[in-house]
C-alpha cells in the first residue's frame, strides 16, 4: 500500500508532463520525453517537498500540488532543451 501512493503521484506527473509536452513540443519524440520528464519531475517535487519541509497546502492537496509543480517544471525545462 505504501508503494501505491507515490505511483499515483508519478502517474499524475506523467499526465501533467503530457499536457506540457502537448503545448511545448513539436515532434512525437519531444512529447515522449516530456511525459517521462513529468513522471521524474513529480517524484523530484515530492522529494523536494519532504526535504525542504514545506507544506503548500494541507494533506493530500499540498502533496498533489508539489508533484504537479515538479512535473510541470521538469517537463517544461526538458521540452525547451530537447529539440
Amino acid at each position: 500500500m505504501r508503494l501505491l501512493i507515490p505511483l499515483f503521484f508519478i502517474l499524475v506527473g506523467t499526465i501533467v508532463g503530457a499536457l506540457v509536452g502537448k503545448v511545448l513540443s513539436s515532434s512525437s519524440t519531444d512529447y515522449k520525453v516530456s511525459v517521462l520528464a513529468g513522471g521524474v519531475g513529480a517524484f523530484v517535487g515530492l522529494l523536494a517537498k519532504d526535504f525542504l519541509d514545506i507544506a503548500p497546502g494541507s494533506g493530500l492537496g499540498g502533496t498533489l500540488l508539489a508533484a504537479m509543480a515538479g512535473a510541470a517544471l521538469c517537463a517544461a525545462i526538458t521540452s525547451l532543451f530537447v529539440k
